[in-house]
């Protein structure tokens, strides 16, 4: 959680949170479309809440607290959806074995900060803590990237590697700093964005 301590700034701690219920499935696939053409593929599909009643945060002070219910909140970091696709293609070469591979994962949104006002809140205070809470809801986000492996030497103990991640170069976000409902102060931290390098690798 974020917060603002008078005297000392802005701060993130650590709070429990209720107990959650989840629930998915998950399937993955691998296929050979040819000798020397694999398919991976894979899908994960999640649904969770907290149980009812098991997150409950004082919103005030211990003398006088404001006990406020925020389990019918969204859970953080759980997108309905992911799933991922590859194709790898396999060459047999004079000078060793080439592999291509290809692949594309896809993340739903994600709600990261989530925050309940308390009950008679004010209107500028629901207002405050619905922006705050879409301001840290992330968009789902595809990253397509790539790899050419060279296996070369008298046992192939030798990898020369060339590869790309994020290649479309799409902009997303991992993380979050939330502040607005406090200090009207919201940090949103980027992914990587198109990336690109090379490894020479030795095995003995």
């Amino acid at each position: 959680m974020n917060g603002f301590i008078p005297g000392s700034g802005t701060t993130q701690f650590n709070a429990n949170s209720g107990d959650t219920e989840v629930s998915g499935l998950e399937v993955e696939l691998t296929a050979l479309l040819m000798d020397d053409l694999e398919l991976t593929a894979s899908m994960s599909l999640m649904d969770g809440k907290y149980k009812k009643g098991s997150f409950i945060e004082n919103q005030g002070t211990q003398a006088a607290p404001i006990w406020v219910d925020r389990s019918a909140e969204t859970l953080p970091r759980l997108p309905e959806m992911t799933y991922s696709l590859g194709l790898t293609k396999h060459i047999e070469l004079d000078v060793g074995h080439v592999s291509a591979h290809l692949d594309y994962s896809y993340i739903d949104d994600q709600a990261i900060n989530v925050q309940t006002a308390a009950p008679g809140s004010s209107a500028a205070v629901l207002a405050a803590v619905e922006k705050a809470n879409q301001l840290s809801t992330f968009e789902g986000y595809g990253l397509l990237s790539a790899r050419l492996s060279l296996l070369t030497g008298d046992d192939e103990n030798i990898e020369i590697s060339l590869w790309g991640s994020n290649l479309t170069d799409e902009e997303y976000y991992t993380a979050s700093f939330n502040l607005w409902t406090s200090i009207g102060f919201v940090t949103n931290y980027q992914g990587s964005p198109r990336t690109f390098g090379g490894s020479i690798q030795y095995n003995f």
